[in-house]
């Protein structure tokens, strides 16, 4: 019990002997209380560096919990499909302007030579022919023969004897590279000329000088080649023939038209 004494007292002594030495060593000097608050929170996020006036700290690397990772958003199979597959290349060149209505393609009007024949009779009905076209956008129903666009046209004669021909019919266009373009055109025409001069008459009036088309409904067929420039306006030269193909009498000397247009899409 003596010695237990013993080491309490030798304790207290030495813990009174080492608070007087730091009290000793701190009389005459103040507290420096910026090196306190220059300490960093024992939580703070950031990494402090000393040495200067401002610290710069580093974000700590934020954590991530498994939960909020999203698992990834399924394609759509209709829209990846859609943007992968090529569209169908349209043999028109140019966009709709709007001014046709969603319904009128292009317009058409030329000047042409009228019964121009490299077999046959040249000499009946000449002069210059005008001709007017208006082509139609194909409707849907018509995919199956590669949509050709529907086709009107009217070509009046200069001379007021000579024969005029409205027509109508279908229209297919190539573009086989830059701006060329190639028509054809298949259809039916009705006309306002002879279909047979009477043989019973001596001296008949247009005897020698108009054609004999046998029918007043003809077969028409075009073919057609030019430039699309300035994207709607085209130049193209045509050449049209009118017969109908031996169907309904002997007569059948037919009519071929040759000449230029201007064409202007919509």
């Amino acid at each position: 019990m003596y010695r237990e004494r013993q080491c309490v007292m030798i304790i207290l002594a030495l813990t009174f002997l080492v608070s007087a030495t730091v009290h000793a060593k701190g009389i005459g000097t103040t507290y420096d209380m910026s090196r306190f608050l220059s300490e960093p929170h024992p939580f703070a996020t950031g990494i402090n560096v000393r040495g200067q006036g401002l610290s710069s700290t580093r974000a700590a690397p934020a954590l991530r919990s498994p939960l909020s990772a999203q698992a990834p958003t399924p394609r759509n199979q209709s829209t990846s499909r859609a943007s992968v597959e090529p569209t169908a290349k349209s043999s028109r060149r140019t966009e709709p302007s709007g001014f046709g209505g969603g319904w009128l393609s292009e317009v058409r009007v030329g000047v042409l030579k009228h019964a121009v024949s490299l077999i046959g009779n040249t000499t009946k009905e000449t002069g210059i022919d005008g001709n007017l076209e208006v082509l139609f956008e194909a409707p849907s129903f018509l995919g199956l023969l590669w949509s050709p666009r529907p086709t009107i046209g009217l070509t009046a004669n200069s001379s007021a004897t000579n024969t005029d021909i409205a027509y109508g019919g279908l229209t297919w266009e190539w573009a086989p590279w830059s701006n060329l373009i190639l028509d054809f055109s298949l259809g039916m025409a009705v006309h306002n000329g002879e279909l047979k001069f009477d043989p019973s008459v001596a001296f008949p009036a247009n005897a020698g000088r108009h054609r004999e088309f046998g029918c007043r409904w003809l077969f028409r067929e075009s073919f057609e080649a030019g430039w699309l420039f300035a994207k709607r306006h085209a130049a193209t030269i045509m050449w049209s023939h009118y017969s109908h193909g031996g169907l309904c009498d002997d007569k059948n000397e037919g009519l071929d038209n040759i000449g230029v247009r201007y064409g202007y899409r919509f």
